[in-house]
């Protein structure tokens, strides 16, 4: 699965991802930030995540769960 995601750039933020998804044993192959060129300051990072899901975890429950950390604007599929 890859993803990228939309968040704002503060201290804690990347962990709390790392966090959820090792609660959900997800592996992390590589994470890229991505340069948005269109920002004018360093408010938000967009990343590219390339994730192993163990068997059973779905792409739409992982998309959802790292959605609805406080700070996430945007998550999607890749």
């Amino acid at each position: 699965l890859s993803i990228f995601v939309e968040m704002e750039n503060k201290p804690g933020k990347i962990g709390e991802i790392g966090l959820l998804l090792g609660r959900y044993d997800v592996n992390i192959r590589s994470i890229e930030f991505v340069d948005t060129e269109t920002a004018d300051d360093d408010s938000e990072i967009l990343l590219r995540l390339r994730l192993k899901l163990p068997h059973g975890l779905t792409h739409e429950r992982v998309i959802k769960e790292v959605a609805r950390i406080q700070g996430v604007s945007r998550v999607e599929e890749i």
